[in-house]
């Protein structure tokens, strides 16, 4: 019989909703490195799962939108962990985040 491994888990990537370059805050970059990624083949988001803005499991014009939205014409806030706050996605989807972002 084969001895038992116990491996922890990873922990839930940590992220601001709606930073998709990775600064660390929201604001009009987000959404032009967005539409790069998606439209001119710019580097991807170093978490996708924060590109995300409007919490749909996938990345498209939406998010980009749903960020110059709440910049210039007082839209929703993003679901949790929303722009200002660092926390873990509580809606699961295949995005993940490649590299930690700037969350302390």
């Amino acid at each position: 019989m084969r001895p038992l491994r116990l491996e922890r888990c990873p922990e839930p990537a940590l992220f601001r909703r709606g930073d998709a370059d990775g600064s660390g805050s929201l604001g009009i970059g987000d959404a032009i490195f967005l539409l790069g990624y998606l439209f001119l083949g710019g580097r991807a988001p170093p978490c996708l799962d924060a590109a995300d803005s409007g919490d749909s499991g996938a990345l498209d014009l939406s998010d980009a939108v749903f960020v110059l939205e709440l910049l210039f014409l007082g839209g929703r806030e993003p679901l949790p962990p929303g722009p200002s706050t660092c926390g873990p996605d509580p809606t699961e989807d295949a995005l993940a985040c490649a590299e930690p972002p700037a969350c302390p």
